[in-house]
């Protein structure tokens, strides 16, 4: 009678501890590096610049040595749904100025966003009205309105626009992006001030776009290499998370087990005793 007692007594602990531990279910998310990055190419391989085109070193240089050349997919598009879900980062460069996703790039584009996996998305300037608008309803934003960016002083190219106050990885190390003949994006959270011409997106801020491609030529501002190497780094940085339980959620669950484990060793030794 004793030992059923206390193994009973034993059993109820640890179902109580393992409820309460149920309760406490709120998981930590548990970042992991990005392993590789799909680089979905312009119009002939880069006909607009990009990853290994010439006069882009710098560009292609910082991916290489962030994420290993090794561990870098080159591919015409996003129709590919396995090769998209394949990869923990994507970058989508700059098309031509009509062209616009098709259908299967933006059902398998969507679904690798709401997997909390990184994208960069580059458009252009106001000639580039469609591809723009095509990107940014991705992100949830739409163009706008198709008008320049025009600078304190007026003078809509070349000029240096202030970091946002906004506090995000990608402007690490910045005060300002000196921009070329770009345009901007309403919605999201702007990167930097007077123009929304970069942009995070989503609750997870995982989407980033940017409206101004030509930054990224090797021989640009020191600025604009500070920034091609953030995107590297926070793309390396993916956001695919491991769930794993708090510290004080693993200690209930290991007291909980065990105190059903003891409560049925002592019930088998009553079992064993009256037998």
């Amino acid at each position: 009678m004793i030992f059923r007692r206390t193994g009973g007594r034993l059993i109820r602990a640890g179902l109580r501890t393992l409820a309460v531990a149920a309760l406490r279910a709120p998981l930590l998310a548990e970042k992991a590096d990005a392993g590789t990055v799909l680089i979905v190419e312009g119009p002939g391989g880069g006909g607009f610049g990009g990853y290994n085109y010439s006069g882009w070193f710098t560009y292609t240089g910082i991916f290489d040595t962030t994420f290993g050349a090794a561990n870098i997919t080159l591919a015409p598009d996003l129709s590919n749904a396995t090769q998209v879900d394949a990869h923990d980062a994507i970058v989508l460069e700059l098309r031509n100025s009509a062209d616009v996703l098709s259908a299967a790039e933006i059902t398998n584009l969507t679904s690798f966003i709401a997997s909390g996996r990184r994208v960069a998305m580059f458009g252009e300037n106001a000639g580039w009205l469609a591809w723009n608008a095509s990107i940014l309803a991705i992100a949830g934003g739409a163009n706008g309105g198709g008008t320049p960016i025009s600078g304190p002083s007026g003078d809509f190219t070349n000029y240096a626009i202030p970091v946002s106050s906004l506090v995000h990885p990608l402007t690490t190390g910045m005060t300002e992006i000196f921009q070329m003949h770009g345009t901007v994006a309403v919605g999201g959270a702007a990167l930097f001030d007077y123009a929304n011409i970069g942009t995070v997106w989503g609750a997870e801020r995982n989407v980033l776009t940017y409206l101004s491609y030509n930054e990224f030529f090797s021989g640009g501002d020191p600025s604009q290499d500070t920034f091609n190497q953030n995107i590297a780094d926070w793309l390396y940085t993916s956001e695919i998370t491991q769930k794993v339980p708090e510290p004080g959620t693993l200690a209930l669950l290991t007291v909980g087990l065990a105190g059903l484990g003891l409560g049925v060793r002592r019930g088998r030794r009553r079992s064993d005793a009256a037998g």
